[in-house]
């Protein structure tokens, strides 16, 4: 096929296949302005222009029109740009839509979409991110997907609240309406109405108030964009919570690593939106919970090292000390070393001070029961919990673990602590 470039660029959303690619953007008057992805950028010099369709970054000199950016920006040549633009890119007119010559000269006109408040974007986003989480159990191909790369356990699995988009949710919403445009404005549906996470596992990403802010869609397979957000800057922090329960972070490039993580029994694990993807939230999330040390586990390649060194450098002012993970020869990723390794494995990569206060936690958060004449005593996280029977039981069984003494039945219990 021989693509018709000027058509392409007349179809094309600029700003949404910059975002495909992780770069969050900000509109400043007529611009979207962001990261530059072609130089190490600290302050965002990029900017592109949607009425023009072009970008341009004054720092490094790299500009063009979205063809060239994603040439640029995958090192492919313009026409492999413009096919890959044509066949994958949400928000790209496929080819057999694209106008003839003799309609070229009629601009399309897009529907106005209506503003949407927050309070109704976050429940427009919670339903959808539930709907795609209810079809990942109905549709075996994300669920399949997600156990060839060990990341189908259950428990992880419901606390992240992963989904598949198969398509289906348009099928359950009205042909047209209010919640179609607003799910358009959103960026859940596109322009035509149909499913932009189509064919990808989806993980929402929850803010600090546990709204769903943003979602994370992962092809099933290498085309490209393999990592599609929602539309608009991002948003939120993925597994921000573990700040408020822990003082150590280790940060991962994407969502499924930290997944891995997470499952592997290291729930203090959060993700960037890419090796390029610090945002402002990362920066509060960490300064408004008082989170001391950053453990960085990005990716074994060029720009993996690159994005940690940029990162190590922001974060000297911010926490108390900054560690890296060295994977093994190899290993791309932390999803990648779970795919044969174990948690002690990992473990034995964290550097010695890291090693040591988490071994202390783990002792520290272990319980320890003991027997009675009254009742029993319960150690746990430095305080002691006594508990004693208000009529002596007539008999007393321990059960072991995180097991509870049971006493006769019917008989009420009071309980002292100290520590």
């Amino acid at each position: 096929m021989n693509p018709n470039f000027d058509q392409i660029k007349k179809t094309t959303d600029i700003v949404r296949v910059v975002e495909s690619y992780g770069i969050a953007l900000k509109k400043v008057g007529a611009d979207h302005v962001g990261l530059c992805p072609f130089h190490e950028d600290t302050k965002p010099s990029l900017r592109v222009t949607a009425g023009k369709g072009l970008f341009r970054c004054p720092a490094c000199g790299a500009a063009g029109n979205v063809i060239q950016f994603v040439a640029k920006k995958e090192g492919l040549t313009e026409r492999e740009a413009a096919l890959k633009l044509c066949g994958s890119i949400p928000g790209v007119m496929r080819a057999s839509e694209l106008p003839t010559a003799g309609e070229a000269a009629q601009p399309r006109s897009l529907p106005s979409l209506p503003s949407v408040d927050e309070a109704t974007r976050a429940k427009l986003l919670a339903r959808v991110a539930g709907f795609y989480a209810k079809t990942l159990f109905k549709d075996r191909a994300g669920l399949d997907y997600l156990k060839a790369r060990r990341l189908d356990d259950p428990a992880m699995l419901e606390t992240f609240s992963v989904g598949y988009c198969n398509g289906t949710l348009r099928n359950a919403l009205p042909k047209a309406g209010e919640i179609i445009g607003q799910l358009q404005a959103i960026g859940v549906l596109n322009e035509r109405g149909n499913e932009v996470f189509y064919g990808r596992v989806v993980v929402p990403i929850f803010d600090a108030a546990g709204n769903v802010v943003s979602l994370y869609g992962r092809r099933l397979d290498d085309e490209q964009p393999r990592h599609l957000y929602l539309k608009g800057g991002h948003r939120g922090v993925f597994n921000g919570i573990a700040a408020k329960t822990s003082q150590s972070l280790i940060v991962t490039e994407a969502a499924f690593d930290a997944m891995s993580l997470w499952a592997a029994g290291f729930h203090n694990a959060i993700s960037l939106y890419g090796k390029d993807g610090w945002t402002a939230d990362h920066e509060t999330l960490i300064r408004e919970n008082g989170v001391t040390e950053i453990v960085l586990a990005l990716d074994n390649d060029e720009r993996g090292r690159e994005a940690a060194d940029a990162l190590e450098n922001k974060l000297s002012g911010l926490v108390e000390s900054v560690h890296r993970v060295m994977w093994p020869e190899g290993v791309k990723d932390a999803n990648a070393f779970f795919l044969s390794r174990t948690a002690e494995d990992f473990r034995a990569l964290l550097p010695q001070p890291v090693r040591a206060a988490r071994a202390d936690e783990e002792t520290a958060g272990k319980e320890e029961i003991t027997l009675t004449p009254e009742g029993f005593t319960l150690a746990v996280a430095g305080r002691r919990y006594e508990l004693c029977a208000i009529e002596k039981p007539r008999r007393a069984h321990a059960v072991s673990g995180r097991g509870l003494c049971r006493t006769g039945a019917g008989k009420r219990l009071h309980s002292r602590r100290s520590g």
